[in-house]
């Protein structure tokens, strides 16, 4: 999982989440990105069903995802930053660098999988 580095609450997500209670278990949890991941298949059948159980609307993608994380106990989660980093939400970390190689490193590891999303694309 990409750690955004910041918890629901206070987050642009409280407000969505003011409005769907039933993300309200979310407001203490960090959130992890929903656009970088990578999980067993079947794990991810669990996911898809998940959001048809729950009829996925708008741009709640991302609280779905989270809430289906937290809610899997079974799930063993890795949060290095050097296996995927969300640049939105590390790129301006002292140890989030991208160096004169143009490869991205956090401290002296490569990061295998760098997300940007939006304008930030241009940092890749």
């Amino acid at each position: 999982l990409a750690p955004e580095n910041v918890i629901h609450r206070g987050s642009w997500w409280e407000p969505y989440i003011a409005e769907h209670p039933v993300f309200e278990s979310l407001l203490d949890k960090p959130i992890f990105c929903s656009g970088t991941w990578a999980m067993k298949v079947k794990h991810l059948y669990d996911l898809l069903d998940f959001h048809q159980e729950v009829g996925i609307f708008g741009n709640l993608c991302q609280c779905y995802f989270n809430l289906f994380i937290y809610s899997r106990t079974d799930l063993t989660i890795n949060q290095s930053l050097a296996t995927f980093c969300s640049l939105h939400a590390n790129m301006h970390r002292p140890d989030v660098v991208k160096g004169e190689d143009g490869i991205w490193r956090v401290g002296d590891q490569v990061i295998s999988c760098v997300h940007a999303n939006g304008s930030l694309k241009e940092y890749l």
